[in-house]
């Protein structure tokens, strides 16, 4: 290795020396010492192998003998290599250049091997079969009937091949084959044979490993692969709390049946939705409309729909022309189409799931259409740039808003695209309306016809970046959210009825959060004891005033600890919050939290992270994370999923440390 982490790679390399290891200038070999669960310590002998990717990834790692008898199963690569982190690491904070972290890693991935797993939850059966590149697999989790074969089609790119419902019957064909209904129809060809197989102990790496999962179909299905009517398996599993479905080509060869998984993938609802945003439940309820689905209305319309919003009119009566393109969602092939449908094509793209979605292709034209509009819909998005479309729907807002829950949000770009504004009416509570922006002489500006207005140089970043703040403040009205990113304000030239809002992004406070002495001494005493593995257990305290006060801390035993990993089982858990809350009558005592240990000062893992921030979307108030290192205890804080910035302090020995 040449460039700036040479020297670090050879100190690394010397380390790994000092702790016993032979180093010949590629590999390193030497003892790794570990807990077996039955022999007790036990030392293995591991050959590290720094590669060219290393330190941006972990160095290669086998392992040619344990030291004791045990059977390698999961999280191990083709080539023999153990797979000792799931997440990639930036390499500033990468746990393997700390030589006693990786050696801590291999010990803890021994102990678990040897353990059976436990508790383990990745679902990975792919990594352990030779694999098809060029394939993926399309199906609805929502609609596999375990036990049923069912057709499959082309997808909508070559490389995509579609698992329908349709379900067809394999074992007619099998009774019938060389008798009297002769060869199959071409729909019962090709099909793929849906299975559930419940938690998996061991990898699946041949058709043996798969016959044996099948159980009593296994007879059947090597027929129906034989006879090439059954060519695909979609075998439903479970690892821990989680489950997946493995993708299986099969098919006959002269020894015996072959499998090879390929790529595949959920097209469920839940699936299709799991990344718009914690809000997507609810836009789903809601009725929402486009009113100007020019550059802003239809990059917002795009990001609503993608929120969850399927119950969306698009308004406006223009068609789409070359110019426009540049600024907008659609493309060229939709030059000519009116811009709502074009727009609502572009939808479509995204999920076919557009039959609450309407495309109406004219102006707004009076009062009485402006105010149906708002009164059938919970939020209209005024992006018409229009002032005489402004002020109807701005009209509309004040008779059908106030007290009926309907509302406006006008959306527009000024200042050429250096002024973004998002406009909602009517106002809430004590809100203002900041006074407007002094017109500005547009003469200058290109025009695209003769009578038509000055075409605004406003980038196409700025467009895009007006939509999302638009779309921002159509889901604080339609999930009826305060926001503290909404200052009122007031657009430019518009007429006293039209109220508007200037949104400002502001940043998040700090979270305080106060640990008490006697709790940051028991994480320490707790880590102490517990060395060489991990520990941790629950914070117990309370929020007070937009902090959080940690009073106590308990352990919660994990059996199957190691010095990389700690698991917190939830009836010892519960038992001991019990126990604790039993005993100290305290009126505000409560869960606030979780902490465990790291044996290295390395920070907090990106599971670690993503944990807190899962377990938080079911409190109404931040949880906290605390990690006692060697040379810190680090604050961590997530709330409703996403995680918060904090300000650590404790009355300790002034070692807590902020994150």
């Amino acid at each position: 290795m040449s460039g700036p982490w040479r020297e670090d790679t050879d100190r690394w390399r010397e380390m790994l020396v000092l702790a016993g290891f032979s180093d010949d200038g590629e590999q390193l070999r030497g003892p790794v010492p570990w807990q077996h669960p039955d022999r007790g310590a036990v030392t293995a002998q591991a050959q590290i192998t720094p590669r060219e990717t290393f330190p941006f990834a972990p160095p290669h790692v086998v392992i040619p003998d344990p030291g004791a008898p045990v059977e390698f199963t999961f999280h191990i690569e083709p080539d023999g290599a153990l797979c000792l982190w799931e997440n990639d690491w930036a390499v500033d904070h990468a746990p393997w250049r700390d030589p006693h972290e990786l050696l801590g890693r291999i010990a803890g991935w021994l102990e678990k091997t040897a353990a059976g797993w436990p508790d383990d939850d990745v679902c990975d059966l792919e990594r352990y079969l030779d694999q098809d590149p060029d394939t993926l697999i399309l199906y609805d989790a929502a609609g596999l009937s375990p036990g049923r074969a069912v057709r499959t089609m082309p997808g909508p790119t070559p490389a995509v091949t579609l698992v329908t419902t349709e379900q067809r019957r394999v074992s007619d064909h099998l009774t019938a084959h060389g008798g009297r209904r002769g060869k199959p129809g071409r729909k019962d060809k090709q099909l793929a044979w849906i299975a559930d197989i419940g938690a998996v102990g061991h990898p699946l790496r041949t058709w043996n490993d798969v016959a044996a999962v099948l159980g009593g179909s296994a007879a059947e299905m090597s027929r129906a692969i034989s006879l090439g009517i059954v060519n695909l398996l979609l075998l439903r599993y479970s690892r821990g709390v989680n489950s997946s479905v493995l993708a299986l080509k099969a098919r006959r060869t002269a020894g015996g049946i072959e499998v090879i998984t390929c790529e595949s993938a959920d097209m469920s609802l839940a699936t299709r939705t799991i990344r718009a945003g914690l809000n997507a439940r609810h836009l789903a309820e809601a009725k929402l409309a486009v009113v100007g689905c020019g550059a802003i209305g239809s990059f917002a319309a795009d990001l609503l729909f993608r929120s969850g919003v399927r119950q969306l009119t698009l308004r406006d009566g223009e068609k789409l022309r070359p110019g426009n393109v540049v600024r907008h969602l659609a493309g060229t092939g939709q030059v000519g189409l009116a811009k709502a449908d074009a727009v609502r094509e572009c939808l479509a793209r995204v999920d076919s799931d557009v039959g609450a979605v309407k495309a109406q292709s004219w102006h707004l034209a009076s009062f009485g259409d402006a105010l149906a509009l708002v009164r059938d819909h919970d939020v209209v998005l005024d992006a018409t740039g229009n002032a005489r479309a402004s002020s109807l729907l701005a009209t509309a807002a004040q008779m059908a808003g106030p007290g009926l829950g309907h509302s406006v949000v006008s959306a527009c770009i000024q200042r050429d695209g250096d002024v973004l504004r998002a406009d909602r009416m009517p106002l809430r509570g004590a809100d203002r309306y900041l006074p407007a922006l002094p017109l500005l002489d547009d003469s200058a500006h290109a025009r695209e016809r003769g009578c038509g207005s000055p075409v605004s140089p406003a980038p196409p970043g700025a467009v895009i970046a007006g939509a999302e703040l638009a779309c921002r403040v159509v889901i604080n009205e339609a999930t009826r959210e305060c926001s503290s990113q909404s200052r009122p304000s007031t657009r430019s030239g518009a007429s006293p009825l039209m109220r508007t809002y200037l949104h400002n992004k502001t940043v998040e406070a700090q979270l305080p959060i106060d640990v008490h002495a006697e709790a940051t001494k028991m994480i320490t005493a707790a880590a102490a004891a517990a060395r060489p593995r991990e520990t941790g257990g629950l914070l117990l305290g309370w929020w007070d005033s937009g902090s959080v006060a940690v009073r106590y801390a308990i352990e919660v035993a994990d059996p199957h600890a190691t010095s990389g990993s700690w698991s917190r089982d939830q009836l010892r858990a519960q038992a001991a919050l019990e126990a604790v809350l039993a005993e100290v009558d305290h009126p505000w005592l409560g869960y606030v939290g979780d902490w465990h240990s790291h044996l290295a000062p390395c920070a907090a893992s990106a599971q670690d992270l993503i944990s807190i921030r899962r377990a938080s979307r079911q409190y109404d108030q931040p949880l906290v994370l605390l990690i006692h290192r060697p040379d810190a205890i680090e604050t961590i804080a997530a709330h409703h999923g996403r995680q918060r910035e904090t300000t650590g302090w404790s009355d300790h020995d002034g070692r807590i440390k902020q994150s």
